[in-house]
Order: structure tokens, then C-alpha cells, then sequence
């Protein structure tokens, strides 16, 4: 299951917001990069998805911030689903397969740490930029 949600993780999309209330794009970006590497050494998220805060952008473009409240909360369901599921019907094992968690009626606000303005950007970071923002729509 690690590789299945790190990969989804890296291929979610998020529509943007520019008239409305939208997530800071870089911060959003920034949760993802963490979020995913944590999956694929198979750390636990469950602390990393409850501390999840971004700060709200009005007058520039930002995420949606009800899709990206729903990814991350059918995350976590997925890894609670995981977490208390029996060994023999366990959704990593091969064939096996895990259902999607459905979206809430009211989406809880998400936070995450804002990154590091000192660090140099790493590779993901640099491809999720305006570039990938804007090519990567193309293919929807």
C-alpha cells in the first residue's frame, strides 16, 4: 500500500482558486513533498496528518482548499483503514483492495509547517512549480 498512496500522493492535482479564499500553494506543495517521502520510508502520519495547517491566499492564486481538506482526510482514513484492519484481509497484501474513503459534509481546515526559506529546494519542489502547475493541467 506504501507505494500505491505515495504514488497517488505525487499525482494528486488540485484545482486553483483565484477569486476565492484558496491554500498557499507552496505550503500545499510543501506538505505533499513531506507527506510522500514519510510514506515511502514508511514512517507513521497519522501525528503529520493531524498537525496539517496552511495559511489561506485571497488575492493570489491557491488551491481549493475543500479538495485538498478531502485528500488529506481520505488519507488518513486510509491509513486508520489500514492500521485496524486483520492481518489476513490486510489491504497491502497483493490483490487486495482498499476502499476509497468517502469526502466529508464539512472539511476540517488542514495545517501544515510552512518550509524552510533557507533550504535550497529540493528536486520535487522545483517540479511542482509554476511550470508543473501550469503543464501538468494539460493532461487532465
Amino acid at each position: 500500500m506504501n507505494e500505491s498512496l505515495a504514488a497517488r500522493i505525487a499525482q494528486v492535482r488540485f484545482d486553483s482558486s483565484r477569486l476565492q479564499s484558496g491554500y498557499d500553494m507552496s505550503e500545499v506543495d510543501w506538505f505533499l513533498d513531506q507527506l510522500e517521502e514519510k510514506v515511502r520510508s514508511e514512517e507513521p502520519i497519522e501525528e503529520f496528518l493531524a498537525g496539517a495547517h496552511f495559511r489561506p491566499v485571497k488575492l493570489r492564486e491557491g488551491y481549493d482548499i475543500a479538495q485538498v481538506d478531502g485528500f488529506i482526510e481520505e488519507v488518513a482514513a486510509l491509513v486508520k483503514l489500514e492500521s485496524s484492519a486483520p492481518a489476513a484481509t490486510n489491504p497491502t497484501t497483493p490483490g487486495a483492495s482498499v476502499p476509497r474513503a468517502s469526502q466529508p459534509e464539512a472539511p476540517g481546515v488542514a495545517t501544515a509547517p510552512a518550509p524552510a526559506r533557507d533550504a535550497p529546494p529540493s528536486v520535487v519542489e522545483e517540479a511542482r512549480g509554476p511550470l508543473r502547475r501550469l503543464f501538468g493541467r494539460l493532461g487532465r
